[in-house]
């Protein structure tokens, strides 16, 4: 999971990203509004941590312009403002969860998979490359106009790969994706997903592979 932490508060954010590291999940930080605007990329991340207290705007002043322009990965407001109204107006400005400050980071990151992990319009869409099409939205995977039954972790995995093709999606990112906040996974066991999606795409004749970078990750390519 790739997450950007919008967080005004430089030592808070640093411990933040240092457990969510810990926990396989990769974090870019922001530190105003503007800087957000800079670094969230929808291709890329999964979630925003959001502040609403930051130096140069309200935070739902930046959640607001996001889903103007679009943008539709879930958000999850970090905040001091524990009253009901203000929770009322984060959710009402397109936040998907509201975490007040003091928090348990065990807490944090359990939303952070659970948000992960919820349909959201961004995957209303069909990922099609080389001769694959795949459509999240109802787990449908075909190649060369033939059904491939896939399992649930598999699917994951392709999804992944396939949002970022040619690019490297790391192996621990693919735990933290496959194996949620508690559920046993290890690098091994990415590694079993990956070589028995490889072998599906391949008895399908599938015109893409899936390429190992020894000790980083993965990517998917149209072969050679």
């Amino acid at each position: 999971m790739n997450v950007v932490i919008v967080e005004d508060q430089k030592d808070l954010s640093a411990l933040i990203c240092q457990q969510l590291e810990k926990a396989g999940i990769h974090v870019s930080p922001a530190y105003t509004g503007e800087e957000a605007f800079e670094v969230i990329d929808p291709e890329l991340h999964d979630v925003i941590i959001l502040d609403r207290g930051l130096p140069d705007m309200d935070g739902l002043d930046v959640l607001k312009s996001l889903r103007q322009d679009g943008f539709k990965m879930p958000v999850l407001i970090l905040t001091a403002m524990d009253e009901l109204g203000d929770k009322i107006s984060g959710l009402n400005s397109g936040a998907d969860d509201y975490l007040v400050k003091p928090f348990e980071m065990e807490e944090l990151i359990a939303r952070l998979h659970a948000l992960y992990r919820r349909p959201s319009e961004t995957i209303n869409v069909k990922l099609e490359y080389g001769n694959l099409v795949f459509s999240p939205t109802n787990n449908e995977l075909r190649i060369n106009g033939e059904a491939v039954q896939l399992t649930v972790k598999e699917k994951d995995a392709l999804e992944r790969l396939l949002r970022l093709p040619e690019r490297v999606v790391g192996k621990d990112t693919l735990q933290s994706m496959l194996y949620g906040y508690g559920e046993e996974g290890s690098q091994n066991s990415v590694e079993v997903v990956i070589h028995r999606l490889r072998k599906k795409l391949k008895d399908a004749q599938c015109n893409l592979e899936i390429k190992t970078l020894r000790g980083i990750g993965y990517l998917i390519r149209e072969k050679d």
